[in-house]
């Protein structure tokens, strides 16, 4: 081996010693990340809840489906979004129950007013803010016409409600 090999050589081996050394000292510097986690257990459903027992039990990841049917009365009242819709034959529901019609949105209406002072009573807040959840989502279809679109919309604003999410099916189509 000639000398300038030689070098060459020694030269290559003392930078990828360097690089080794380095990253060595760099990994052995870090430490390793830290993880925390956060779990609320709920306690277990029991039927003497009252109604703000109930809506904590809830609002702390409890099954809405260990609450027997004839509990059942509050459970619009967690911070879940509230679900209007507007059906083929013109009646409107909130969650899935009937409320009125286009013709009568004073069911609704008033049905909406009560569950946001519920929430304001019990302290039901929007998560990470200072705001009573007041969100709802208006259902629609595609075919549905405009002006019917805006009056559950009307209706559903002047309840108080905000944000308001309109989400109409049948777009892809």
């Amino acid at each position: 081996m000639r000398l300038r090999d030689f070098r060459t050589f020694a030269a290559m081996l003392m930078s990828l010693l360097f690089i080794v050394t380095f990253v060595s000292w760099n990994i052995s510097e870090q430490k390793p990340p830290a993880y925390c986690f956060t779990v609320s257990i709920p306690k277990a459903y029991d039927p003497n809840f009252t109604d703000e027992e109930l809506s904590k039990f809830l609002r702390s990841g409890g099954s809405a489906a260990a609450v027997p049917e004839s509990e059942r009365r509050v459970l619009p009242n967690d911070d879940t979004f509230l679900i209007v819709s507007l059906e083929k034959d013109g009646r409107t529901t909130l969650n899935q129950q009937d409320y009125g019609s286009l013709n009568n949105q004073t069911p609704l209406l008033e049905r909406l007013i009560e569950i946001f002072r519920h929430r304001e009573e019990l302290g039901v807040y929007d998560a990470n803010s200072q705001q009573i959840a007041k969100a709802v989502i208006v259902n629609a279809s595609r075919t549905d016409k405009y002006g019917t679109v805006v009056k559950v919309l009307d209706i559903v604003k002047s309840s108080g409600a905000n944000p308001i999410v309109l989400r109409i099916d049948g777009l892809s189509e």
